[in-house]
């Protein structure tokens, strides 16, 4: 042990004595890019009208709205008694849309279920399965901000498009 001490402290006294100092102000500062200014220009006529879907909604008989701005409704509780975790691999099926109807996505009653860790997935689900239950059924509406925001994803879910899935939360593993 007392040999190792010896050995570290004669490495450092030499790197000073050499000289050997790492210095890496001289490196050239990385440009800082927020996700705000990656957005492009926001399209006003479309947000305009996934506000007024969000605020429609709202007002709709037995939906709920969480602080972050998630709609849910409890179509039909669970009899189970656990909720998942951030890191719970779940088992759903699951349908989604755009406000308009648009199917983009599914996992059909008829098909093996979907299967993925509960923080794996966008905010508004994530939000959505943690306050679920084994056997869940419920109806979501998801602002763009708890989805895939102001880019999109792939060709049908575009900027700023409210989300509406039926969730299924089948099993908690």
């Amino acid at each position: 042990m007392k040999l190792f001490g010896r050995l570290a402290v004669v490495a450092v006294a030499a790197l000073s004595v050499s000289g050997c100092v790492f210095d890496l102000s001289g490196d050239e500062p990385k440009a800082k890019v927020r996700a705000v200014d990656a957005c492009p220009p926001r399209d006003e006529a479309n947000w305009a009208k996934m506000q007024a879907v969000l605020e429609t909604n709202k007002a709709r008989d037995g939906f709920k709205v969480t602080e972050s701005g998630l709609q849910y409704k409890v179509v039909q509780a669970g009899t189970g008694t656990r909720h998942p975790t951030w890191a719970s691999i779940v088992q759903v099926h699951y349908r989604g849309s755009l406000a308009d109807g648009t199917l983009f996505d599914e996992n059909k009653a008829s098909e093996p279920p979907a299967e993925f860790e509960a923080g794996g997935v966008i905010k508004g689900w994530q939000e959505a399965l943690l306050m679920m239950r084994e056997g869940d059924k419920w109806q979501l509406v998801i602002p763009s901000g708890l989805a895939y925001g102001c880019k999109g994803k792939g060709t049908k879910i575009k900027a700023d498009q409210v989300l509406q899935f039926d969730i299924e939360l089948l099993k908690i593993k």
